[in-house]
């Protein structure tokens, strides 16, 4: 008898896979083509601060609200053919984008399970916001890539490079700063100091091209904009811009729910479906943003009171880490839905923690919730009428305080309730190693005895 041929036809997975290959190769080139040769935008906008730079004219005419480090930065591939810059940056920041993805995702998921599936869910989600900034050619997610890099470095024991990556993160974007006090906070003191020793190296940085006396004075006309930024009564008004309703920041947003504004004013809404709690002169109304932010300053302190610890997968860590992107975005004076992006750890986290069927009932519908602020409010879904009154609440600020506060509130991953942790996390200081082999916790009576910085290591462990 002789032997049956194998079928002609390739099997149905592998022809599904190839079409949806297809698919995507042909979103990504369509998409590739839009951003770099359809948009002049925000990029174009940094790119002529990097010429200033290379053309000793920086602060002649605009961004005095940017470090003179951030105008460098943009000097880098200034001097490439425009196109060809945008591209550059276009493909640089998409890879960031996966290795964030991986990075976040195989934190949050639990050992021996597929992180796939929730990572391509939270995307999703985040992909409102991820569709805004890649026209930008992912300025955003260039940030997003440097703070993830600062808790890379933390999470293997390299405070240096934690340090370094904070610091030009700091200098790209002001807010980053937050990260300084919330290392000192979490008793991580050489990762706090190369932090703010690489944010000095980068501030003076400018000298060698600029002289020295040139970055000095740029520097005082940049803490005076700071200061007279900080000294303006109406918490509405950011120095920069007009306030307008799409800006997404959340001192702004508070400001809104209680501050009284004249008809001609930008941020006045005539409709009478919006609710203002009180009609506050601009300096109460300050001075009630401040105090909001002062008690969310002490509940978070309160929440990060316990040092840096991974006997609990490091969940506790990545979580706060992530919280903190979240203030970056949102507490800066100027947020559009594109800063937004720097909540993807956060989504990831909850996603994976979603999948391996750790989280509350509670947490899940908060998490709904979110989604549909991130996702729904949209004029093509819900009219023009009613997403403009939603949007006077500023609906994508509630979603990234929501999803922060999910992040905030996850527990552990199964395999470490019940007694199991990654065998990098035991066997190193304070790290990820790349075996990913799960290895069960030893019974303290059944530690041998080992010098005092291991010893210290397995006390932690178990």
């Amino acid at each position: 008898m002789c032997a049956l041929a194998a079928p002609a036809v390739a099997p149905r997975r592998r022809l599904m896979f190839m079409i949806a290959a297809c698919a995507a190769a042909i979103f990504a080139g369509l998409e590739f083509y839009r951003c770099v040769f359809r948009y002049d935008n925000d990029f174009l906008w940094h790119r002529n601060l990097g010429l200033d730079f290379l053309n000793d004219r920086v602060y002649e005419t605009f961004a005095f609200h940017y470090p003179p480090a951030r105008a460098m930065i943009d000097a880098v591939t200034a001097w490439l053919p425009y196109r060809v810059d945008r591209a550059l940056w276009l493909v640089a920041t998409c890879a960031g984008l996966a290795w964030c993805v991986r990075f976040w995702s195989t934190i949050g998921a639990a050992p021996g399970r597929r992180w796939g599936l929730p990572a391509g869910i939270a995307v999703a989600v985040m992909g409102c916001y991820i569709v805004r900034d890649l026209p930008e050619c992912g300025l955003q997610l260039f940030l997003l890539c440097m703070l993830s890099v600062g808790l890379w470095a933390l999470l293997r024991g390299r405070p240096a490079l934690c340090g370094w990556s904070l610091g030009l993160a700091a200098v790209y974007k002001v807010t980053p700063v937050i990260f300084l006090p919330y290392l000192l906070w979490k008793r991580q003191w050489r990762a706090a100091g190369w932090m703010a020793a690489a944010s000095a190296c980068f501030c003076a940085l400018p000298a060698v091209y600029l002289g020295w006396q040139k970055d000095v004075t740029l520097h005082r006309q940049w803490l005076s904009f700071v200061g007279y930024t900080l000294s303006l009564e109406d918490p509405s008004e950011n120095g920069v811009e007009k306030p307008v309703l799409r800006n997404q920041s959340f001192p702004l947003m508070l400001a809104r729910l209680v501050q009284k504004y004249p008809a001609d004013h930008p941020l006045y809404v005539k409709s009478d479906a919006f609710v203002c709690l009180a009609r506050l002169e601009p300096p109460q109304a300050k001075n009630f943003v401040r105090a909001v932010l002062a008690c969310m300053a002490i509940a978070l302190a309160w929440r990060f009171r316990q040092r840096c610890d991974l006997s609990d997968g490091g969940i506790s860590l990545a979580g706060e880490w992530s919280a903190v992107c979240i203030l970056i975005a949102i507490m800066s004076p100027l947020c559009w839905l594109q800063h937004l992006v720097l909540a993807i750890p956060a989504a990831l986290l909850f996603a994976q923690a979603a999948a391996a069927r750790t989280v509350m009932r509670w947490q899940v519908i908060v998490a709904g919730m979110a989604t549909g602020l991130a996702l729904l409010v949209h004029r093509d879904l819900i009219g023009v009428t009613l997403c403009d009154m939603l949007s006077c609440y500023q609906p994508h600020t509630v979603a990234a305080l929501l999803i922060m506060l999910l992040v905030l509130t996850l527990g552990p991953c199964r395999a470490v309730q019940e007694g199991e942790l990654p065998a990098e996390i035991i066997n190193l200081p304070f790290g990820l190693a790349s075996t990913g082999r799960q290895v069960p916790l030893p019974h303290p009576g059944q530690v041998e005895e080992r010098p005092d910085a291991a010893a210290v290591r397995w006390r932690r462990a178990a």
